[in-house]
This record gives C-alpha cells, sequence and structure tokens, in this order.
C-alpha cells in the first residue's frame, strides 16, 4: 500500500505514513471505545481508544495520544478548556512501549511507566558529567538524560505542544533542533551540540551559537509549537549556499 499524500510505498494495514504522519483509511468512531486489555508480557493495560482519547500518529516503538476534551478541569479552568477545544488546542501523551530496547527521555518528562524496566544515567564519569553540563548550558537542555530499558511500557506527561516523530537517519543520518524541542529518543540515537557556521548567522536568525543535534537510526521524538502540517521542507541542492533568510 501507499501513503495518498506523499506516496511512501507502507507495509499492509498500515495506520500511519511513517514518512508524512498522515493517517491511512478512516478515524477510529469516537463512539466505539476499545476495552480489551494489551497483553505485554507481564502485565496488561486497558486502552480507552475511542471515547476521549484516540492515536493520531505512531512510528517505531512510540504512539502519540490526543484528547478530544480536557476533562480535568475546575470552575477556574472551565473557561480555557472549553475554548481551547473549540480551537483544536488538544493535550497529546506520548506512549513508548519497550520490548528488550532502551529510550532515553528529557529530565522531568515521565508521568508513569509499568512493566519490568530498569532507570539508569547515562552519564558515564565525572569527565563525561562535566561535558553534559557544558553542553545543557549552551543548548537549554538538561544535563541528565535517564535511560529507560527492559520490557513495559513508558508514558509520558501530557503536553499541549504537537508531538513529531522522525528517524534522524532519513535526515541525512542527522538532524539538528531547535533548543527546548528535544522529548525522547531511542537509546542508540547519539546526542550531540552543533555549533553555528558563524557567529553573524547566530546574531541575524535570533538563535544561540549552539543547538542540539540527533545521530542515528531510531525513533526521536520532538515537541513542536505548530503541527507537522504546517511545516515547511526545504531541500538544500549540493553546492547551493544561502545566507540569509529574511
Amino acid at each position: 500500500m501507499f501513503c495518498t499524500r506523499c506516496g511512501q510505498q507502507l507495509p499492509d494495514g498500515s495506520r500511519f505514513c511513517t514518512s508524512c504522519g498522515a493517517q491511512i483509511g478512516s478515524a477510529p468512531d469516537a463512539g466505539q471505545v476499545n476495552n480489551v486489555p494489551v497483553y505485554n508480557g507481564t502485565f496488561s493495560i486497558k486502552q480507552e481508544e475511542g471515547n476521549n482519547r484516540c492515536c493520531v500518529s505512531e512510528l517505531g516503538a512510540v504512539k502519540v495520544y490526543e484528547y478530544k476534551k480536557d476533562l480535568s478541569t475546575n470552575p477556574l479552568s472551565a473557561v480555557f478548556a472549553y475554548y481551547a477545544s473549540e480551537m483544536n488546542i488538544r493535550k497529546r501523551q506520548v506512549w513508548i512501549d519497550l520490548k528488550d530496547d532502551s529510550y532515553r527521555l528529557q529530565a522531568g518528562a515521565m508521568q508513569m511507566m509499568v512493566g519490568n524496566i530498569s532507570v539508569k544515567s547515562d552519564v558515564k564519569d565525572a569527565g563525561d558529567f562535566l561535558g553534559k553540563m557544558v553542553k545543557s548550558v549552551v543548548n537549554n537542555e538538561s544535563a541528565v538524560k535517564p535511560l529507560y530499558s527492559g520490557n513495559g511500557t513508558l508514558i509520558l506527561e501530557p503536553t499541549y505542544k504537537h508531538i513529531i516523530l522522525v528517524n534522524p537517519k532519513d535526515w541525512d543520518g542527522g538532524i539538528v533542533v531547535e533548543d527546548g524541542m528535544y522529548l525522547a529518543s531511542s537509546g542508540n540515537i547519539q546526542i550531540d551540540i552543533q555549533s553555528r557556521a558563524n557567529f553573524s548567522s547566530a546574531i541575524l536568525g535570533g538563535e544561540g551559537l549552539f543547538n542540539t543535534k540527533l545521530v542515528g537510526d531510531g525513533v526521536a521524538v520532538l515537541e513542536s509549537s505548530v503541527p507537522y502540517d504546517e511545516l515547511m521542507v526545504h531541500t538544500l541542492l549540493l553546492g547551493l549556499e544561502i545566507y540569509n533568510l529574511l
């Protein structure tokens, strides 16, 4: 089968395009509620998809759920919740199914986890910790990103931002993201910093001198202020240099 938006070839039965994120086929009926427990080795999770929450995108072990309405309201927040729902401002939540693999999360991103999962710091020694501290200062990311390994499910804190799932391998092996966009990534993806080519580009662009760079073959989970459909993809031809984008 092929994606009707971008033409990417997909495995039969796919629900979302792994290239552009478009939904394949019809959306789940909001009146249909799936109460069948999902078994994962030593535990089960009952995912009530279709009532107030549905999966809007997935890539590899990562699924993104979107809540149609924010039901966790009180008299003081009810007005905001109502107009937020009317303007498509909705909470989204990332679920990661671990099957003898690992994922690295931004510090503070975890809400809960179930299963046989171990957690450890990604700091190797004192020198590595010092290096991570320096990187955290220049790219506004947390110095220590915990690594979760084993079999189970990670459920991240809900966010009103849009969630974008990408494989850095599809972007010439690596992708450079704006400060604050990184949320999680496969354990085999390397996290580094990318310096600006020159000082003037950082000043004119209103950005810092360094940004987070993700390298490897896996899934990177990014938070964005705009949905994927509103992003513009620019392909730079070999030998073409762009000095200013005004």
